[in-house]
């Protein structure tokens, strides 16, 4: 059986978590404050149809020494066409 390794040191990370029974509006992750955290946090919530429109909650949280707008609005513009095929 395989052991969860503690990999934060590595930059080939990020945290990735899916709550799919709650379409939430904001999200907060746990911090740990004594040393520079760098890595990527994505979370996605509940599909729901809004007025006919399917939607997916999607916090994204980055830290502005690795990553510009730029990245996060690619990031982005790639997810609402992945949606968009999904659905």
């Amino acid at each position: 059986m395989k052991k969860l390794e503690d990999r934060e040191e590595s930059l080939d990370l990020i945290h990735f978590s899916i709550i799919p029974w709650i379409a939430f509006t904001s999200f907060k992750h746990a911090r740990r404050f004594r040393r520079a955290d760098t890595i990527p946090k994505i979370v996605l919530g509940k599909v729901y149809n809004e007025n006919g429109v399917m939607k997916i909650p999607v916090w994204l949280e980055v830290h502005h020494a690795i990553m510009d707008g730029i990245h996060v609005g690619k990031y982005f513009w790639e997810l609402k066409l992945v949606v968009r095929q999904a659905y």
